[in-house]
């Protein structure tokens, strides 16, 4: 009996004692965030100025322009009225005038040309005619080979071999653009009916990009930026094929 009374005492001991408790979580103080006062300040920091390059790039290879809208529809309007003019022959000349004058004031006795220089004058003109004559043929034109035609024919004789002539004068003229002096080649297409020896359209590459109006340093420095001197002839010769279109819609 005593000893069943000692377990029960100690029992009653037991539950009364208190449970210890475990040690309390760490207390972690919020993540502060600035004001918007901070942020300002923060987001206005100047930034690394960048450096703007100035050298004209005129002749960087990239795709040309839309300088004519509708390119497309312009080349197969000039296929369908092409046809009903009975597909006259076109001779293209570039630089005509300018090439026989050359040869003419060129002294006998003058030394070798600089052969740079040389190379320069026949490879860009005859790369130019070929961007020329690529945009014509594409709307079904026949173009006549100039070499088998005379500088000097007189115009009875070319009559017949071509009915119109294509006249394309190709000219350095010096811009300004951005403070700097550039040189950028100006092109006049010209077409003639050598029947009656009139100009039936007449396209130049100043008025086509703008560079005689009010905006044309803004638009030279796009120009340099974006064409060569191919591309410009590929779009001097829509503008060409545009205005013969109209002349032919009368």
């Amino acid at each position: 009996m005593s000893g069943l009374m000692l377990a029960l005492a100690t029992a009653s001991a037991a539950l009364a004692a208190p449970t210890p408790f475990a040690d309390p979580p760490k207390y972690t103080p919020p993540a502060v965030i600035p004001p918007p006062t901070e942020l300002a300040v923060a987001n206005s920091r100047p930034r690394p100025v960048q450096e703007y390059d100035y050298t004209p790039r005129i002749n960087r290879p990239v795709p040309a322009s839309q300088a004519v809208p509708d390119r497309q529809k312009i080349v197969e309007r000039f296929r369908e009225l092409y046809a009903t003019q009975n597909k006259p022959r076109l001779l293209l000349y570039i630089n005509r005038d300018l090439a026989a004058t050359r040869a003419k004031e060129r002294p006998k006795d003058a030394g070798p040309e600089d052969k740079d220089q040389v190379i320069r004058s026949q490879f860009i003109p005859r790369e130019i005619e070929d961007a020329f004559g690529s945009v014509l043929q594409a709307g079904g034109a026949l173009i006549v080979d100039r070499h088998f035609v005379s500088l000097n024919t007189d115009k009875d004789s070319v009559r017949k071999d071509a009915d119109f002539a294509i006249e394309l004068l190709i000219e350095e003229r010096a811009f300004t653009a951005d403070y700097h002096g550039v040189t950028l080649p100006v092109m006049t297409a010209t077409a003639i009916r050598l029947s009656d020896s009139q100009c039936v359209a007449r396209v130049t590459s100043m008025g086509l990009f703008g560079l005689d109006s009010q905006d044309a340093n803004a638009n030279l420095t796009s120009l340099m930026v974006r064409m060569t001197p191919s591309e410009i002839a590929q779009e001097v010769a829509i503008a060409l094929m545009r205005d013969l279109n109209h002349a032919w819609e009368k």
